[in-house]
């Protein structure tokens, strides 16, 4: 599973950065039209449908709507704060609309019968730890990603397309090494396997810090991404 996304997220930015130096960015969200219809009729014809029989859940609605409330004002909250100022009246209410229904939402499921989340299993430290590792993988992924393709193109003022390229060497080693994670899982162990793709992300991370030529770019990217595909994945399995 990880590396079929990793195969699309290397295709991304190479496809999107050739449209948009072609035929134009708008474009890029026409594409989205035949990729859906393909996802679609893949789903239909090449799933089985499947339930656990022993379910008589319903799902928590009122649980998806305090959390779906909270997660978009703490977006919003980051997007617009330094707009807003970070002690302007906007951002307090902003903030505290956050923190509220973070906090319903808390309150909720530790309540309801059937809840969205299981908030017990957190107490559980092996899971609690897997899962914010987890989660800090994907943040380091997308982070990694916004921040050089800025300064790939406003600092170094490359192309879309050029820049796409450089795309190649984190979502390519993302999608090879995820074929290797059961093996190395299998060697070493899910909590050792987890700490190697967190030492991968932080020795990227470092490279792309202090260097800023295309070939430590590719160098940094390459490294991150065995860490990103291993953390994330690690995250799911070994939770």
């Amino acid at each position: 599973l990880t590396g079929m996304g990793a195969l699309g997220g290397a295709i991304g930015p190479v496809l999107g950065g050739l449209v948009t130096e072609t035929i134009g960015w708008q474009w890029i969200f026409y594409l989205n039209v035949p990729v859906t219809i393909i996802a679609y009729l893949a789903v239909k014809w090449g799933t089985v449908e499947s339930y656990d029989t022993e379910h008589r859940g319903r799902i928590d609605y009122l649980g998806v709507l305090l959390l779906v409330v909270s997660i978009t004002g703490l977006a919003l909250f980051i997007a617009k704060v330094t707009e807003w100022g970070i002690l302007s009246s906007t951002s307090i209410w902003m903030a505290a609309i956050t923190i509220l229904f973070f906090c319903l939402f808390v309150t909720r499921e530790n309540k309801c019968k059937n809840p969205l989340v299981n908030l017990k299993l957190f107490e559980h430290r092996t899971f609690a730890g897997f899962i914010l590792s987890g989660a800090l993988s994907k943040m380091y992924l997308a982070i990694i990603i916004f921040t050089t393709m800025i300064l790939l193109e406003k600092v170094l003022s490359y192309d879309p397309l050029k820049a796409g390229l450089f795309f190649l060497a984190i979502s390519g080693t993302v999608s090879i090494s995820s074929v290797f994670l059961s093996a190395v899982t299998k060697a070493i162990g899910d909590k050792s396997t987890m700490l190697l793709s967190l030492v991968l992300q932080i020795t990227g991370a470092i490279i792309l810090l202090n260097y800023s030529d295309p070939i430590w770019i590719l160098i940094g990217l390459a490294v991150a991404g065995p860490g990103c595909s291993w953390g994330f994945s690690t995250a799911m399995v070994g939770s």
